[in-house]
């Protein structure tokens, strides 16, 4: 990238924004210069101010043009072309802070997919699922705390109503 003009090496994230631009994060933890994340727009690099985190896990745009990133370790950060919001664990609900993959659906939910194995759907305008439903969004059934992690509902394992859901693979 240093090339190119980008003022760091080892590109470890990307995304493309609605007007085509390219966004690159470089770099790493304790790397020199430290991880930046610079948008190319076809001719000439230049960097996002002010990152509120040191080591990028994954990051894609909204449907409004916002960039989203999960920085490992620190939170979840949308990037409006001016401003960054900061979304943790103690202010959103986020499961980790352990970030893998960002997607966006067509109702403009952030998917995010954690390293400890958790699942969790973000909107920082609330959840919207938009009637109808599509199928593979859907989860449905009684939830419960499987405390000898058996699958089946014990006597003494308590159904959790009203909880937020986290969902882990057990696959690897």
């Amino acid at each position: 990238l240093t090339t190119f003009g980008f003022p760091a090496d080892f590109p470890n994230n990307f995304a493309e924004d609605l007007q085509g631009n390219v966004y690159v994060a470089a770099g790493w933890y304790g790397s020199a210069p430290p991880q930046q994340i610079g948008k190319y727009d076809g001719f000439t690099w230049s960097l996002l101010p002010n990152l509120p985190g040191i080591s990028v896990g994954s990051m894609c745009f909204d449907r409004y043009d916002n960039l989203w990133v999960g920085f490992l370790n620190t939170g979840l950060a949308k990037y409006d072309g001016t401003n960054w919001t900061l979304y943790t664990i103690h202010n959103s609900g986020l499961p980790d802070l352990n970030f893998r993959d960002l997607d966006v659906d067509e109702y403009n939910n952030l998917w995010i997919a954690t390293g400890a194995g958790a699942l969790a759907v973000f909107n920082d305008r609330e959840l919207n699922f938009t009637t109808p439903v599509p199928n593979r969004f859907k989860i449905s059934g009684n939830f419960f705390f499987d405390v000898d992690s058996n699958g089946i509902k014990n006597g003494n394992e308590p159904f959790l109503n009203h909880q937020k859901v986290t969902v882990n693979s057990n696959s690897s």
